[in-house]
């Protein structure tokens, strides 16, 4: 790569030596060199999310509440302490394979036999749901518009060729010509090479590289986050499905148990201990339980449709899925909300993206502003006339005229937009107008990102006292259906109390598997808000089977 700076040595010493046959084509060859890609500025792969892999460097506007001030070199050291451990992580779970060849390819996955954690669940999403290659290609782009930027500092070589015919005839006095006219026929060919050099500029060029940079670094936060929001998709896909699984063998169980309630029925109305009408009721439920478990059973497969959806893939995957059975819920809740709200801010990629975008807004104001002031190039050319022409309509035919001989021009420039309609100016309002939007849009998302924290902390301890209570009245429930039951086939009980503690106990039932399953999503949802979710090997702490 030929760096900026080499190309006045370059430039100079062509001026004190003569141009050389080969000249042009080292032109070429150096402009060619010269030229860069700045997609490496972009995440390497679209199935895993981005992590800086140093210091970010971020400038916190002044005035924004709940920051530490620009120069805390303690926040920066927070930042990049928190990336490097996510980087490190998302790298550990990037080298484990436990499936072959593409360990996220449905082939693979069904040939194994293995049922999908929730993280691999999470993998295989990565790799196939569209979004992640969505936002990945956007930050490429946003990393190849540095490269763009930067070239306007590089010299600009351009390379032409006009060739071409051309005849003349023109009218003579025949005491001239004995034909009354002259003809001339001509060709020629002007091949050329132009260099155009920005000198000067006050720092135009520079502030439109800064904000390139800047939005380049926006971009890759803001597919950081978008792996997150589906991370949050799939557990939430797969939780509701997890509680439709839960729900359906609550169904199944209340099939079983209605039908030994109708069997206790028939049984004692066949010994003239019960009325016909107790063993059309036990009948009855029987039937309904029957139905509700068909009910349950669609709901289940619907569930999966949507995970396999949110997964990227097509809703006829045979995908094993793996129970979350024994999954633990979180054994603490952390107490302080402040400083959970500050954590956030520090690590959610949607507010670091925000910073970014305003140190990019903040760049084009500047480079608004630049833009009035003059600009210094300098221009040259080599061009050079190869051509011949040959006349006719004289006494005496004289040869064909050849000429090949080279032209060259060199020129500093010097442009200065005195006046051009207001519209430099109309253009910094606008940067500037940019820039205040985008502050606003910061402290929007900061007062967002407060309350889903404080949102998502108090959720969770709902959902973690609901749990506690649900599975109270489970095993209450279950008691009291047993005790019923037994009551009833024995003769000292009556199908009424029995009925109504089998439907408490299915009732109470599926209320605890959707208590559990909600609060192992608030977990996941906590961690979202504070901007914890953000590799697979975090998934373990919320909600991934230990096995």
């Amino acid at each position: 790569m030929v760096e900026a700076s080499n190309w006045k040595s370059i430039v100079a010493g062509v001026g004190r030596k003569r141009l050389s046959p080969i000249s042009p084509l080292f032109f070429v060859f150096a402009a060619l060199t010269g030229c860069h890609d700045t997609s490496d500025l972009a995440p390497s792969a679209a199935d895993r999310p981005w992590h800086p892999l140093e210091q970010t460097g971020l400038r916190m506007p002044p005035g924004s509440k709940g920051f530490a001030t620009p120069a805390s070199e303690q926040t920066h050291n927070k930042i990049s302490q928190s990336l490097s451990r996510l980087n490190q992580a998302s790298a550990e779970v990037g080298t484990r394979s436990a499936l072959q060849d593409d360990p996220a390819s449905e082939q693979s996955v069904v040939a194994s036999g293995k049922s999908l954690s929730l993280s691999e669940l999470i993998d295989v999403a990565e790799r196939h749901n569209p979004q992640t290659k969505l936002a990945w290609e956007q930050a490429r782009q946003n990393a190849l518009a540095v490269g763009v930027s930067e070239a306007t500092l590089a010299p600009q070589i351009t390379a032409t060729l006009l060739a071409g015919g051309r005849r003349t005839v023109t009218a003579m006095p025949n005491f001239l010509t004995p034909k009354g006219y002259m003809a001339a026929n001509a060709a020629a060919a002007f091949p050329e090479i132009q260099l155009s050099y920005l000198l000067l500029d006050f720092g135009h060029t520079r502030a439109t590289i800064e904000s390139a940079k800047a939005l380049s670094i926006a971009s890759n936060f803001d597919f950081t986050q978008t792996h997150q929001k589906l991370f949050m998709d799939v557990i939430n896909a797969y939780y509701n499905h997890e509680t439709s699984v839960a729900d359906y063998q609550a169904a199944q169980e209340a099939v079983r148990n209605t039908h030994l309630l109708q069997v206790s029925a028939e049984s004692r109305y066949a010994h003239g201990e019960a009325t016909v009408v107790d063993v059309t009721m036990a009948r009855s439920n029987a039937a309904i339980a029957v139905y509700q478990q068909d009910q349950k059973r669609s709901a289940e497969h619907s569930s999966r449709y949507a995970l396999l959806q949110t997964m990227g893939l097509p809703p006829d995957a045979n995908l094993p899925i793996a129970s979350s059975q024994g999954t633990h819920l979180p054994q603490r809740i952390p107490g302080d909300v402040s400083r959970l709200m500050h954590a956030s801010l520090e690590r959610r990629p949607d507010i670091l993206s925000d910073l970014y975008r305003m140190d990019a807004a903040t760049a084009t104001t500047r480079a608004a502003q630049k833009a009035m002031l003059p600009k210094l190039e300098f221009n040259a050319n080599v061009q050079a006339y190869i051509g011949e022409q040959k006349v006719y309509g004289y006494t005496q035919s004289a040869p064909a005229s050849r000429v090949a001989q080279p032209n060259g021009t060199v020129a500093i420039q010097l442009s200065w937009p005195l006046f051009q309609g207001g519209l430099l100016q109309n253009q910094l309002k606008q940067a500037q107008s940019r820039e205040q939007a985008q502050r606003a849009t910061l402290d929007k998302d900061v007062l967002a990102a407060e309350q889903q924290v404080a949102n998502a902390r108090d959720a969770l301890e709902t959902s973690l006292s609901s749990v506690h209570s649900a599975a109270i009245a489970r095993d209450a429930a279950q008691n009291a259906f047993k005790a019923a039951s037994a009551s009833y086939a024995a003769g000292v009980g009556n199908l009424t109390d029995a009925t109504q503690a089998q439907a408490q106990l299915a009732q109470a039932t599926s209320a605890y598997a959707v208590s559990h399953a909600q609060a192992l999503m608030n977990a996941a949802a906590l961690a979202f808000a504070t901007g914890s979710l953000t590799s697979i090997a975090g998934i373990q702490t919320f909600g991934d089977n230990e096995n």
